[in-house]
């Protein structure tokens, strides 16, 4: 995602979905900060969406969906989606 940033290559209306983040995926669900930092500095924060497992803080802004994790992942036997 940061390389196609670099590279001009995003678009409005463009949605990254970043995965294996999560509680089952990363080493200690880490923090979106740099992702949306990135897409803020790029001033695409109001047209471009991130969509997430992985964890977000007060200080991540914009069109961000987080926590997206199936309820499998808990040890749940119903799952969405």
């Amino acid at each position: 995602m940061l390389t196609a940033l670099e590279e001009d290559r995003i678009q409005k209306g463009d949605v990254f979905v970043i995965r294996y983040e999560g509680p089952k995926g990363g080493p200690g669900m880490p923090e979106m900060l740099t992702p949306t930092s990135a897409i803020m500095g790029a001033g695409l924060g109001n047209d471009v969406a991130l969509m997430t497992d992985g964890r977000f803080s007060g200080g991540s802004h914009g069109f961000i969906i987080g926590h997206v994790v199936p309820r499998g992942a808990g040890g749940w036997t119903d799952r969405f989606g």
